[in-house]
């Protein structure tokens, strides 16, 4: 018995390797959430007005068109709960913001992120931020 438990550890561990390693590989890829999660903690300090919400500031507001240095931080199906805790985690190194724009509608205040068709989203800010 000792030798086919063995022989499993044997056999499995390049497999949960490779595994391992693919999975790492793949986090590396850049995507929308890592970047803004790297440009927050890098530049939080500059921003002047930081955009949070769902994919109609996502979508509907361009940090280019303002005058002071702006940063949009929504992601699409992005519930309040979210912004909160975006907000949270860079609260204390935004010392320049002056203005937070969080655009609120009707999807914004009656629905959570986990509990829609988009709940596979969830696993990004818990990965990237």
């Amino acid at each position: 018995m000792k030798s086919f438990i063995k022989k499993i550890i044997i056999f499995s561990l390049p497999i949960a390797l490779s595994v391992a390693g693919a999975e790492y590989i793949v986090r590396q890829i850049p995507n929308d959430y890592s970047y803004k999660n790297e440009y927050l903690y890098s530049n939080s300090k500059n921003i002047e007005v930081l955009v949070l919400g769902s994919s109609h500031s996502f979508f509907g507001i361009n940090p280019s068109y303002f005058s002071q240095n702006a940063f949009n931080a929504s992601h699409v199906s992005q519930s309040l709960s979210y912004d909160l805790f975006i907000f949270n985690k860079y609260k204390n190194k935004l010392s320049n913001l002056k203005t937070l724009i969080l655009p609120i509608s009707y999807f914004t205040l009656f629905s959570q992120l986990e509990n829609g068709i988009e709940d596979w989203r969830v696993k990004n800010y818990s990965i990237y931020y």
